[in-house]
């Protein structure tokens, strides 16, 4: 069913087919799609309920002030009817558009790669095989944009490149895979990195995402960025001189606009988590594991 990369970029309307979840979609927002098909997953259901179509009329803003005529589908499915997930959705989709995938249920994704253009999951919620076919959209990579954004603008990648010694990231007991993938876009932009990433689980974290990360050069200079309620709070220590501190922008993004930006860019290239990806997925195998917590610095 997925029709390729070249239609899915031309256009400006789309499927949204959502497993499960439907409340935390309710929090992202507007999404423009042309037709939402919601399946709602009901365990021991042996017969997939018949679908009701609601017709929505949403106010547009983002092209000038239109009414832009969407529809919702609702489905309600059995456990057993994730694997064959895309014969029974693609009757349902508006024809000749391409297909947004939202989905928490790892069950769904094989079939959902038969079905959808991009495939939006958040690999900090669990372990999952991502489809061959799709384009994939990480929310555990997109958690952490600010983190990158932050080291990107203090680091000099040709400078850094054979300088770098080591790199500690503290991160929230269930968002481990976020911390690897910043260490495989580290990696990727540097040309790797010496010995195994350093990750420490932090239970004193309450929300999810990274918490601290350390960045030590051969050079005699130091980062640290660490998380506040204020922003980002940075430490740099130059080779030679006194240490400077300042905070920064922080990732103050609520679940639901993180949701919303990946549904919505899900369809646009990604260099930068595709070589994250297959650099944290060599960093995976050699990742020491470090319980407990530390206090943070003030």
């Amino acid at each position: 069913m997925a029709s390729g990369p070249e239609r899915a970029r031309g256009s400006a309307a789309f499927n949204l087919v959502v497993v499960g979840d439907a409340e935390r979609l309710a929090r992202a927002g507007p999404l423009r799609p042309l037709r939402i098909i919601h399946c709602s997953v009901e365990p021991g259901r042996a017969v997939p309920g018949a679908a009701t179509v609601a017709h929505e009329r949403a106010l547009q803003r983002e092209r000038g002030d239109f009414p832009v005529a969407s529809e919702r589908v609702r489905l309600a499915l059995g456990e057993d009817h994730l694997a064959r997930l895309d014969t029974i959705v693609a009757p349902l989709l508006a024809p000749g558009r391409p297909t947004v995938a939202w989905c928490p249920h790892a069950a769904a994704l094989p079939a959902l790669g038969r079905l959808a253009d991009a495939v939006v999951v958040d690999s900090d919620a669990g372990a999952f095989d991502a489809p061959a076919g799709p384009r994939v959209v990480d929310l555990a990579w997109l958690r952490t944009a600010p983190w990158r954004e932050r080291i990107a603008a203090l680091s000099d990648p040709p400078a850094e490149q054979s300088l770098v010694e080591a790199v500690r990231i503290r991160h929230h007991p269930a968002s481990e895979r976020a911390a690897l993938l910043v260490f495989g876009w580290l990696s990727a932009r540097l040309g790797g990195l010496p010995g195994a990433p350093a990750l420490e689980a932090d239970a004193e974290v309450r929300a999810p995402g990274i918490s601290r990360i350390g960045i030590s050069s051969g050079c005699g200079r130091s980062v640290v960025i660490e998380r506040t309620r204020r922003g980002l709070r940075v430490f740099e220590r130059p080779p030679d001189g006194p240490e400077r501190r300042w905070t920064a922008a922080g990732p103050a993004r609520g679940e639901g606009l993180i949701l919303a930006k990946g549904i919505r860019s899900a369809l646009l290239p990604d260099p930068g988590f595709a070589a994250a990806l297959t650099w944290s997925s060599d960093d995976l195998a050699l990742a020491p594991r470090r319980r407990g917590s530390r206090r943070r610095r003030a």
